[in-house]
């Protein structure tokens, strides 16, 4: 199915006083659900402007009817076509996959961002939790083609989103296409947000599908400050298409200190390299190799 939206479109589901037709309430819900991976009750209350409580019981609704499986906080779709349920399984997989880990590092990555920028946010897990800790009051302007992070940017009402829209590949829950990426290249951002499917030393930065490279360079190649944000299990492992180098990143945001081999490499390539303080509590200052934290926008700690 093709999904065509307009370019540089804020797009909310459409809301009433009180939202008491259920039947569109559940078609809206119906929409937030299909395609995508598990979504937090909290998140879809906030999108259709309801309660919890209210959710929970549309949720079951859905679940009566085969649709949906309700589980401790959350809700994942049920696809059942085969094929496309394949493709939709390896996105919620990686959507729960070191969730906390991948969360760890979205706090790090929300900490460095300035009322002043622009920035780009790619698709994928991490990136999308990084939009989900941005501060409810930011005021920069972001830039994605992915839809999870447009949906997680909403809730930044004083940010200005620019949504790259064109044709929708709803197992990848991406927009796409020429013009996605004319428009990704029409734009000057200071910070770029990219995730990776596998980084190596040997053979770079890696994604899973070839449509991917012009989106991702796209943001590489028209930010002045590029970010990387990888959890460690994506070290050491490659998928099948290389976009990047590591030593084109300014940063790297991860989970934990790198193996040696990493750390060096990253130091002889001034890749500066975030983690979390050891014992840190959410939000606590970044630590690098050297034990010093962030240093401004610049980002020249060595």
């Amino acid at each position: 199915m093709v999904a065509l939206f307009q370019i540089g479109v804020t797009i909310r589901p459409v809301r009433t006083p009180t939202m008491a037709n259920r039947r569109e309430r559940l078609r809206q819900l119906k929409h937030l659900l299909e395609g995508y991976g598990p979504r937090r009750v909290s998140e879809l209350a906030d999108l259709l402007d309801v309660s919890a409580m209210t959710i929970r019981r549309d949720a079951e609704l859905l679940a009566d009817e085969g649709n949906v499986q309700v589980l401790h906080g959350a809700v994942v779709w049920k696809d059942h076509e085969p094929a496309r349920a394949s493709a939709l399984y390896h996105l919620r997989e990686a959507q729960v996959a070191n969730r906390e880990e991948k969360e760890q590092i979205a706090r790090l990555a929300a900490a460095v961002i300035e009322a002043t920028d622009t920035i780009m946010v790619d698709a994928g897990s991490t990136t999308e939790a990084f939009a989900w800790q941005l501060d409810e009051q930011n005021r920069s302007t972001f830039i994605t083609y992915s839809h999870n992070a447009f949906l997680a940017l909403q809730r930044a009402e004083s940010a200005r989103i620019i949504l790259a829209g064109g044709e929708y590949d709803r197992p990848a829950a991406i927009f796409r296409g020429s013009g996605t990426t004319k428009l990704l290249q029409s734009i000057r951002a200071t910070k770029a947000f990219l995730s990776a499917g596998g980084i190596s030393l040997e053979l770079g930065v890696t994604c899973s599908n070839a449509f991917e490279y012009e989106l991702k360079r796209s943001l590489m190649d028209y930010s002045l400050h590029r970010f990387l944000l990888a959890d460690h299990t994506k070290l050491d492992h490659t998928e099948s298409t290389f976009y990047a180098s590591l030593d084109e990143f300014e940063v790297l945001i991860t989970d934990r200190p790198l193996p040696p081999e990493y750390a060096g490499f990253c130091r002889d390539h001034d890749v500066s390299v975030l983690f979390p303080c050891k014992g840190a509590d959410a939000g606590m200052p970044a630590e690098m190799p050297d034990g010093s934290g962030p240093d401004g926008p610049d980002f020249d700690e060595r």
